[in-house]
Parts: C-alpha cells; structure tokens; sequence
C-alpha cells in the first residue's frame, strides 16, 4: 500500500471517529435527559445503549464512506472492528466477566450496523 493511499485512509477514519464521538455525544446527552426526567427499567438502559451505539456507528460509517466513495463495506467493518474492541476492553476492564452473551449481541448488532452504514454510504444518491 503507497503512503498517499494509507495517508487518505487514516485521514478518513480519523474524521469517521470524530463524527461517530459528536453524534454519541448528542444522542447519549439527548437519553440522559429521557432517563433524568423519565422510570426507565435498569435492563432497559443497556438496550438503548447497543441500540444508539449502533445508531452512531451507522451514521458514521455512512458519512465516511459516502465521502470516499468506494470501499464501504471495509469502512463499515473497521469501525464496527474498533468499536468492538473498545466495548470488549472496557467492559473487560470494568467487569469480573470476562466475556458474556449480552456483550457478544451488542458486538454483533454494532458490527452489522456499521457495515450497512458503510454499504448505504457508497451507494447513496444525491
């Protein structure tokens, strides 16, 4: 792989992880003003969680491949790769349990969400 092909890459994914944070940031403010006001169920909380987790990932893969214009499923992957791994290391970190079904279905559900942002992305229309 060339330096200029590498360097557009990690500028991509650089700027796809910016957005993803911004767009976590405003949907996770957004829940924490619902759960502040609202009863909402302990179980549910970490459903909503994977739900606008994946959410973020979808949209942010979709920017980002819609910007390269090629690759997207790739794109799609990476992100729902690097995610994957945070959510695993730090639930690692947090947790006696070291790896648990519901942790395994929120990284497939943000795996899936992400390539799909990432296949919408480079197939999209003006």
């Amino acid at each position: 792989m060339d330096k200029l092909k590498f360097k557009k890459i990690f500028k991509l994914t650089m700027f796809g992880t910016i957005t993803a944070l911004v767009i976590l940031a405003i949907l996770f403010a957004g829940f924490s003003a619902i759960i502040l006001y609202a009863n909402i169920k302990p179980s549910l909380i970490s459903q909503v969680t994977t739900i606008l987790g994946a959410i973020c990932l979808f949209l942010s893969a979709f920017i980002t491949s819609r910007i390269a214009n090629k690759n997207g499923m790739l794109i799609g992957f990476i992100f729902g790769a690097v995610a994957s791994i945070l959510i695993f290391t730090l639930t690692f970190l947090n947790t006696t349990v070291a790896f648990s079904i519901g942790q395994l279905t929120k990284i497939i559900v943000i795996m899936i969400a992400s390539c799909l942002g990432g296949i919408f992305g480079v197939n999209s229309k003006d």
